[in-house]
């Protein structure tokens, strides 16, 4: 057809005639004439037109949806009929080729089939009746995830929206495959509610979904759509939807590193919450607020709002939530050095997995792996990780599985198997090498760049060491940028370069100090002293004998002590090894 229109007119180009069916109807773009008797049109009536009335009914309305496919339990939505009616009416339509499968019990239209529905639908349909089809539609998809993802902010919802029937609801004990199917429409069932109507189901839909958009829908999109989300709220003048959209768009941008803007939007949800006396919108600011703070390395005000928020999750009884809270707070203990506080909360929000079947503990897992390492627990983490990393069950989680890799890769290496952990820790890069989590990158290739110190080859471990300062930097994140120049304090001491290890060394234990980076700060003093005994084994006099000592360690707490040196006595189940 489009090359019957181009050798009809000369004068078209070709570019012209793609955009044209790429920004438009397609329908209108190879039939321009638009005509009943038009040679597409009439090919498709004919198929059309021998349907019985309820085939040629749900035909129509299945072009009003906007997602790239359907099911049955979708069709007796539209239809407001029962499953084994609108059973036998797709069938009928498969039958006709006017609709064909995609995958079991999904369905889709040719683009030209789904146009040609549509003016079909706005012919014979009265506004009203597709309206109210595409309500119960929308109404039915966010009952579903509901169903299967959690309420999200909103236990109930409100009695504005008509409750609908639930028929074929998904499975709530197995939701991963349906959510994975219906992850598109979802995101077009948002769009359109936000702009034609009913407009709480976007932001209800949204706020339901934020288990599944952590882990599994891009952050830029996640944005663009808790955005469209927030201002249909502000549209139709929601206060509580703003805040969850809030709440929403915080948790997407804190994951890209935008913490000034996660600071704005959690610090609004937090003070319309508490405007409205929303324990729970209060609650989820306090906890995103905190993300902020802990990625500005504001360790005690990250843990002052991680406690907060999780008293009143659990004041109102938000189990799902109070994951997160847990998480924040091992989080922040594990930087401040309570390893044994930060291993309780972590192994705690782990268990409720078990308990609430929404709730990921992908992240609980990753940072939880990274304590036991700290804590020389490293058969513990190995069984902890292990088992996670050789099964798929977490395969849509790229971050997730990068840093549960990583952390096993730090345990290898500690146990004296660099080449293994080099080679994890390059896995575990590769995963997230085209991503902008640069703080996730950072802390990988400062693994990956200790794996290649411990195999000797300096020159390659500076250069990962060198890219892991600059991507901190880049991201502002001093916790990771206080590893990377420890790291690249001992490889400049590997090497004899006494001198850039001791000036490394002195701005990594600056920041650790600075943000009561305890384990750090442990772990550079460990650092500065084995270089001034270096320096001296060589004949050359430590330039730090010279003058007043920074390095004197201050009282530690009861559970921040430095990692385990390679001078130091071997903790449970690691062997020691010999020095770098």
């Amino acid at each position: 057809m489009a090359a019957a229109r181009l050798a009809g007119d000369p004068a078209l180009r070709t570019a012209d005639l793609v955009a044209e069916m790429t920004e438009g109807n397609r329908l209108e773009a190879l039939e321009p004439d638009g005509g009943a008797n038009s040679p597409l049109r009439s090919a498709f009536s004919v198929s059309y037109r021998v349907l019985a009335p309820g085939a040629r009914r749900l035909f129509r309305l299945l072009g009003l949806f906007s997602g790239a496919e359907f099911t049955t339990e979708a069709a007796a939505a539209l239809l407001d009929a029962h499953l084994s009616q609108a059973r036998r009416l797709i069938g009928a339509l498969a039958s006709a080729h006017l609709i064909e499968p995609a995958t079991a019990g999904r369905y889709r239209f040719h683009d030209l089939l789904r146009e040609y529905a549509q003016e079909c639908a706005l012919v014979e349909e009265a506004g009203p009746h597709r309206e109210a089809a595409l309500e119960r539609l929308l109404i039915w998809y966010l009952n579903a995830t509901r169903t299967t993802a959690g309420a999200g902010l909103f236990p109930e919802l409100p009695s504005s929206l008509p409750s609908g029937r639930h028929l074929g609801m998904p499975s709530a004990t197995a939701p991963g495959p349906w959510l994975d199917a219906e992850r598109a429409n979802l995101l077009a069932v948002i769009n359109h509610a936000a702009h034609h109507g009913p407009r709480p189901v976007a932001w209800y839909l949204t706020s339901a979904l934020f288990s599944d958009f952590w882990i599994h829908l891009s952050r830029k999109t996640w944005q663009t759509t808790a955005q469209t989300a927030l201002d249909a709220a502000e549209t139709e003048g929601d206060l509580f939807g703003q805040a969850a959209m809030h709440s929403s768009l915080a948790a997407a941008r804190w994951d890209r590193g935008h913490v000034r803007q996660v600071m704005e939007h959690a610090t609004r949800a937090l003070d319309i919450s508490r405007e409205l006396g929303w324990a729970t919108g209060e609650a989820s600011g306090l906890g995103l607020r905190g993300f902020a703070r802990w990625s500005m390395a504001r360790l005690d005000s990250a843990h002052d709002d991680f406690t907060a928020g999780l008293r009143l999750f659990r004041e109102t009884g938000h189990r799902y939530f109070e994951g997160f809270g847990m998480v924040g707070l091992g989080m922040a203990c594990r930087d401040l050095g309570r390893l044994h506080e930060a291993a309780d909360h972590l192994e705690r929000a782990v268990c409720l997995e078990a308990e609430v079947s929404w709730w990921d503990a992908s992240s609980a897992l990753q940072i939880l792996g990274g304590v036991y390492w700290e804590l020389g627990r490293l058969t513990d983490g190995l069984d902890l990780l292990g088992p996670e990393v050789a099964s798929d069950k977490r395969v849509g989680y790229r971050d997730g599985q990068a840093m549960m890799l990583a952390a096993i890769a730090k345990i290898n290496i500690e146990l004296g198997r660099p080449g293994e952990g080099l080679e994890q820790a390059e896995r575990a890069f590769a995963l997230v090498e085209d991503t902008k989590r640069h703080w996730v990158q950072s802390g990988i290739l400062t693994t990956v760049a200790t794996a290649r110190r411990r195999l000797v080859q300096p020159d390659r471990a500076l250069q990962a060491g060198e890219q892991a300062l600059t991507l901190a930097r880049e991201a502002r994140f001093r916790r990771a940028e206080a590893d990377s120049l420890l790291c690249l304090a001992l490889t400049h001491k590997q090497t004899g370069r006494y001198d850039e290890a001791r000036v490394h060394a002195e701005q990594a234990l600056t920041l650790a100090r600075d943000h009561s980076f305890r384990v750090v700060e442990g772990q550079t003093l460990t650092a500065l002293c084995e270089t001034a005994e270096a320096e001296e084994a060589h004949g050359k006099p430590s330039s730090s004998a010279r003058r007043p000592s920074p390095y004197t360690a201050r009282p530690a707490t009861d559970s921040a002590r430095p990692a385990p040196s390679w001078h130091s006595p071997a903790p449970t189940g690691r062997p020691t090894a010999p020095p770098d």
